[in-house]
């Protein structure tokens, strides 16, 4: 389906053309290269086409990751915006056999879109609307409250209006409906040329802070906002591009031209650069539409109710001077994971921050017995290896049982980061027992080389 709009309003400049109009070429020649410029396809056929069915970054890994986080099956009815030639929506349809609607603003894009999900017999599942997102015949076409999902990968950055495309996913979502972007983020304010980049060779005008992407999301009403660090990835992924690309120079030159080739070349380079200064990094954003609040009369004994707790946490002062800190918290029907870390220069980066029902999946992975320890953050491509030097505990004066909180002041660690590793000195407690519904605690923690560690906390139980 093609709504029609005023070409004037979004015209296609040379550059855009060169970005994607050789993609449609390219896709053309290589099925034809393999026998198959017509007729029925599998669906391995594209996938084995890589980023020429796949446009984001790590393919049908993140197809992988989004269908994975959202939980997706043949029941869920599922909105992909910015779907391009609708790769990651084949994908992920034909995976978990879901119904998708995609929305994409060029028109060519849809058409070999739809072309390519008949071939491989996919057409009943997947429905292809042309498009922006924000224009009124667009909106009106999504009816609301009619997705159990959103998916967008490498879409949003191209959208200036942060907050209106997110009150159309917003009003597009049932109640308790799940969105899952990836996305480009700034690591701090950009600098006037960074800006000048982006506008110009990415065409991304607006670029926020996780911070200021956080504050969009919740202005429009999303709850349980999750931001996943993807940077150290994504920053060595577009750098393996950009050489690949290069020393495939003569095959590239073939397949799309010269001139496509450079303005390629360039744009690759220029994207690595980016990752690599540091100015920028991209995130995982998941957020839940909740329901709509209802009244109800609290019975008394909901404030004097307790719940079992368990929870772990940690803090690691590395070599460099900066802190990585992480926190696990259990309930009976709710995980919590977060960790951040902070440079020397006050920077702080949220690698994850995020409450769920728990489920089989774990953001961060703990291990800590025998005096050894590892924990993982596959999503961040952090490990952390640590040996427990000295080990103390404390009961809690309220708890009639008198459960020990278990202090580990000094852990020995090896912090390993992409290609880089450091050594560090880490902290950790844990703590197993009764919290009743309203409580509070705020703790210092310190590290002095010459010293040792200072921890200090205060907290309010009950009442």
């Amino acid at each position: 389906m093609t709504l029609s709009q005023p070409e004037k309003e979004y015209p296609l400049s040379k550059d855009e053309a060169l970005i994607y109009d050789w993609r449609i070429h390219s896709i053309r020649q290589a099925l034809k290269q393999k026998g198959k410029a017509t007729g029925p396809l599998q669906i391995e056929d594209l996938l084995e086409l890589d980023h020429l069915d796949q446009y984001h970054y790590f393919g049908t890994k993140a197809c992988d990751r989004a269908i994975d986080r959202l939980a997706l099956s043949p029941k869920s009815r599922v909105l992909d915006i910015g779907s391009g030639i609708g790769g990651p929506a084949r994908y992920i349809s034909y995976k978990t056999e879901c119904h998708i609607q995609c929305v994409e603003l060029r028109d060519n894009f849809n058409e070999i879109a739809q072309e390519l999900t008949q071939r491989v017999g996919l057409d009943e599942r997947i429905q292809y609307l042309t498009g922006n997102i924000l224009s009124p015949q667009v909106i009106d076409a999504l009816l609301p409250g009619s997705f159990d999902t959103i998916i967008s990968f490498l879409s949003f950055l191209h959208i200036e209006n942060r907050d209106k495309i997110l009150e159309i996913c917003f009003s597009s979502l049932k109640e308790n409906g799940l969105i899952y972007i990836e996305d480009y983020v700034a690591n701090g304010p950009l600098t006037p040329d960074v800006k000048t980049t982006l506008e110009e060779v990415v065409q991304s005008s607006y670029l926020p802070t996780r911070e200021t992407y956080r504050n969009h999301f919740e202005r429009v009403g999303f709850a349980d906002i999750c931001f996943i660090d993807l940077t150290t990835g994504w920053k060595r992924w577009v750098k393996e591009r950009y050489q690949k690309f290069i020393q495939s120079k003569e095959e590239s030159i073939k397949l799309v031209g010269e001139n496509v080739y450079e303005h390629r070349r360039q744009f690759y380079q220029t994207i690595s650069d980016l990752f690599q200064s540091g100015k920028i990094g991209g995130s995982s954003i998941v957020a839940k539409k909740p329901c709509v609040p209802k009244i109800h009369q609290v019975p008394d004994t909901y404030f004097s109710s307790v719940t079992s707790v368990y929870s772990e946490q940690y803090h690691f002062f590395l070599e460099d001077g900066s802190l990585l800190a992480l926190r696990y918290f259990k309930t009976g029907t709710i995980d919590h994971y977060s960790a951040w870390w902070s440079d020397t220069k006050g920077y702080s980066l949220e690698l994850i921050n995020t409450s769920e029902h728990q489920r089989s999946n774990q953001h961060i992975s703990i291990k800590n017995n025998d005096g050894t320890g590892t924990i993982c953050l596959p999503e961040a491509n952090i490990e952390i290896q640590f040996q427990v030097a000295a080990e103390f505990t404390w009961a809690v004066p309220a708890e009639k049982n008198h459960r020990a909180v278990i202090h580990q002041p000094k852990l020995l660690c090896t912090v390993y980061t992409g290609d880089r590793t450091q050594k560090a000195i880490g902290y950790c407690k844990i703590y197993q027992g009764y919290y009743p519904k309203f409580w509070g605690y705020h703790f210092v923690h310190a590290f002095f080389p010459d010293y040792g560690i200072v921890w200090s906390a205060e907290a309010t139980f009950g009442q």
